[in-house]
């Protein structure tokens, strides 16, 4: 067998092919359908890319998208703008950069995973670098497989974008040599802050954390005082650095500071935020009540400790074994429902790689739990929780840890004092039980899932789209009400349609909206309420429940197209009156 077979790049180039084909086979198809926000990413990167204006008309958005008032940052939506170029509006350019940022955090698993045996190893005087060895491959092979990174890589995500932008941003800031590596690496956190709106919580707090970690963190306290002295003051230049960097982070973001910008920053947390739950008030006020309202009952019953108590419940959900492992998010979109968003098997090497750490090197080990805290920590202020979304960041550190108790668990393998029949099988019988379970879940994904949740997906938009479009064709003077019962059907109609910006942008001051969303367009109507709808003469589009409810419509139909979904039920209908 010749060497190169052997190597740890070709091994690499395999799990790497592995990876495109997990997440890039049936793109298109999988999810099945294209959820709302990815129509909104994907029309307003189409009407930038011919007018360098959104579709509400703002020129060139920096810090946000409107969107639909919910102010979407403005990175991912640029990120598709080529891929519009190079293959049309469709799903594939939508999807394409989420994609790639997957393949990439597969690869950054794999260095990342690297750094960490390294730091366990410090006695050997390896240093990290970017060059491809069997860490790496085993890294990269266990986020290959990993459920969370796969259920994200194959939609237009912005956090998955946002997780690679902040993994690699940290893996060059952790590399050790040329400044370059340092300032590369906080453009890149600079570059997920304008991704996703929890990176602008974790990314200034990875930075501080990793910063610390490398010219605070390291020095040696068991010393005497006047050799911790000398180790701080040897830091000094170094540490002038940091205030560069730290500062550079603060320059690139300014942007969010600006008159008007932050609104648009806190718009989303302020949708959903715990903060704007008044339970915890509520319940203050009544033990408040209660106690008579005296200075003690103001202090221990104020309304921070109900708040805190949210917060503190929110946080450790996500530590749970059940979300981890068993049932996941509940969010139909986040999960497949086949297992939590780790294979139930990598528990088993997550509890032997947390203890090798813990036992070689416990400031590593509290930089790691540090640095998972801060990727859960917006998610936790969130009111849907458990959140494999919002917390995608994260994913990265688990699996890294995850790899640790691979690599050593392997170690001890070989190491082992028998014969090598029972090393081969209880190895066969390890990576079966991983294979077994992780064909379980992508078997389903695949050929069930998409029957589960094209509801949750909005399938059948693209199908009342085409029908409705073919409809106008032959009768140009019948106006043509779409039902809102599913959400968002104006995007939906100018993405299918590719609607020209310009007629968009034009009516932008004009029409009818809800929080941003066009209400009418020309002669088509975006109807809430089916008693608005006329009774001849037009080309309505109705939910089943809605058709089924209003009989009328159908009497009166000289032509009726059903929609059905992925498990043959109708959805939709398609009416022409006469």
């Amino acid at each position: 067998m010749p060497n190169w077979i052997k190597s740890p790049k070709f091994a690499l180039l395999c799990v790497l092919v592995m990876t495109v084909f997990l997440r890039f086979w049936r793109l298109d198809l999988l999810p099945p359908s294209m959820y709302w926000e990815e129509v909104a990413l994907g029309y307003d990167a189409y009407s930038i890319s011919q007018t360098g204006l959104d579709h509400h008309g703002n020129k060139l958005p920096v810090v946000a998208f409107e969107s639909f008032g919910d102010w979407k940052p403005a990175l991912y939506f640029y990120t598709i703008v080529p891929f519009i170029r190079l293959l049309g509006l469709n799903v594939w350019a939508v999807r394409m950069p989420s994609l790639l940022a997957g393949i990439f955090t597969v690869l950054g698993v794999g260095f990342l995973t690297k750094w960490v045996l390294l730091k366990l190893n410090e006695a050997k005087d390896k240093h990290f670098n970017f060059k491809i060895d069997w860490m790496v491959v085993l890294g990269s092979g266990v986020a290959t497989f990993s459920p969370w990174l796969i259920n994200f890589a194959r939609g237009g995500w912005e956090s998955n974008l946002a997780t690679a932008f902040l993994l690699w941003g940290a893996l060059f800031l952790l590399k050790p040599g040329k400044y370059k590596w340092q300032i590369l690496g906080v453009l890149l956190l600079v570059f997920s802050m304008y991704t996703y709106h929890a990176a602008r919580v974790i990314a200034p707090g990875l930075l501080l954390l990793i910063l610390g970690f490398k010219y605070i963190w390291q020095i040696n306290t068991s010393q005497n005082i006047l050799m911790v002295v000398k180790n701080i003051i040897e830091r000094v230049g170094k540490l002038k650095k940091s205030f560069f960097l730290v500062g550079l982070l603060f320059c690139l973001s300014l942007p969010f500071f600006l008159p008007g910008a932050s609104d648009k920053v806190g718009h989303r947390f302020a949708e959903t935020s715990i903060f704007g739950n008044l339970e915890p008030i509520i319940e203050s006020n009544l033990r408040q009540e209660r106690a008579g309202h005296t200075l003690l009952s103001r202090v221990v019953f104020h309304r921070y400790r109900y708040i805190g108590k949210q917060l503190a419940t929110n946080f450790l959900t996500h530590f749970s074994p059940d979300y981890l492992f068993l049932s996941g998010d509940i969010n139909p979109r986040h999960n497949p429902g086949i297992g939590g968003v780790i294979l139930p098997i990598n528990a088993l090497f997550l509890i032997w790689g947390i203890f090798i750490i813990i036992s070689k090197n416990k400031k590593l080990a509290l930089f790691l739990f540090a640095w998972i805290c801060l990727c859960i920590l917006p998610a936790a202020t969130s009111n849907a929780v458990p959140h494999a979304l919002r917390t995608l960041a994260s994913a990265p550190i688990w699996l890294g840890i995850i790899s640790v108790g691979w690599w050593y668990a392997l170690s001890k393998l070989q190491q082992l004092p028998t014969s090598g029949f029972i090393k081969k099988t209880v190895l066969f019988v390890a990576v079966g039980s991983y294979v077994i379970l992780f064909a379980r879940y992508y078997l389903f994904y695949i050929e069930v899932y998409p029957k589960l949740s094209s509801q949750n997906w909005q399938y059948g938009y693209e199908q009342v789209i085409q029908i409705v479009s073919q409809l106008e064709k032959d009768n140009p003077s019948y106006p043509v009400y779409i039902s809102r019962k599913q959400g968002r059907p104006a995007i939906y109609y100018w993405f299918f349609t590719q609607t020209d910006p310009t007629t968009v942008q034009k009516l932008e001051e004009k029409v009818k909206k809800d929080q941003g969303e066009f209400l009418e367009f020309e002669n088509k109507v975006f109807f809430d309420k089916t008693d608005v709808l006329p009774t001849e003469k037009a080309i309505v589009a109705l939910t089943h429940e809605e058709y089924q409810s209003n009989t009328l419509f159908s009497n009166n139909a000289s032509e009726v197209m059903q929609v059905n979904n992925l498990e043959n039920q109708p959805i939709w209908y398609v009416l022409k009156l006469k």
